[in-house]
């Protein structure tokens, strides 16, 4: 990563100040690393711009952190452009998905209607530690899991599958339930949330395939330049220095593609 190129201006420092400037940026880094590490390696967007705000980075600087630490198995949580869909527009459902929610909600028809008054009920039930309450109170929650997936389940994800994490969030947050103030409101929530991780585990599945497409395209163009003299020989560590790539990045890339033959 060169990203401390831009804070120098030529002649301004000597080349053990930029290599100074350097190693202490890679130990800081190393820290982040640490940090994310005892944090389940997950690091959030909102962390690293906090970590790095007296730097005054770029947002392609900080765009080029984020590719270091997802390139290193580092979740990065609350990127822009990751969050839930805007609320109220329905994620547009394929035949598939279409089929899926039709069988789901015929199944949720035989389930025994809502009484009046029963949630409030159930829910003071459940903070009692009443089991059969929570196995009902559950139910009464599912039509409104298909509801919230329909809304914010990201364009890449089968309905079925936000559907079946926001029922996994519900039963979790009906186990957790302690309180009757605002116990609606967490439960719903909680679904929410479960539905938006899975969409945020999508987004980054996804920049993680772009990252090495990327350093695919970028070993190939290195390659064809460096071999443009048929005499010419290369080694791993010559295009770790070229393409500032690890050697393992690179010797991975080679297998993947054939080219370490």
């Amino acid at each position: 990563m060169v990203w401390y190129r831009e804070r120098h201006t030529p002649g301004e420092q000597s080349l053990e100040v930029i290599m100074e400037d350097k190693l202490q940026f890679q130990k800081r880094l190393e820290k982040l690393m640490e940090e994310a590490k005892d944090a389940g390696d997950r690091m959030s967007q909102e962390r690293i711009e906090e970590y790095f705000r007296e730097d005054s980075l770029s947002g392609e600087q900080l765009a080029m952190i984020k590719e270091y630490l997802l390139a290193r198995g580092i979740t990065v949580t609350g990127c822009r452009g990751d969050e839930a869909l805007a609320e109220g527009k329905k994620k547009k459902l394929s035949p598939d998905e279409e089929a899926y929610l039709k069988k789901y909600r015929n199944e949720l028809s035989l389930i025994r209607k809502e009484e009046e008054g029963e949630r409030a009920r159930l829910i003071r039930e459940v903070i009692m530690g009443d089991a059969l309450a929570k196995g009902r109170l559950a139910e009464l929650y599912l039509e409104t899991v298909a509801e919230i997936a329909e809304k914010i389940a990201g364009p890449d994800i089968f309905l079925g599958d936000a559907v079946a994490e926001g029922n996994v969030n519900l039963l979790l947050a009906v186990e957790r339930l302690d309180t009757e103030a605002d116990a609606d409101a967490f439960i719903k929530e909680e679904i929410r949330r479960g539905i938006l991780e899975l969409n945020e585990e999508q987004s980054e599945q996804k920049r993680r395939d772009e990252m090495m497409v990327n350093k695919v395209e970028r070993l190939e163009a290195a390659m064809k330049e460096l071999t443009e003299d048929e005499d010419t020989k290369f080694s791993i560590e010559e295009l770790s220095f070229y393409l500032e790539m690890t050697e393992e990045e690179i010797r991975d890339i080679l297998n993947l593609t054939g080219e370490d033959k």
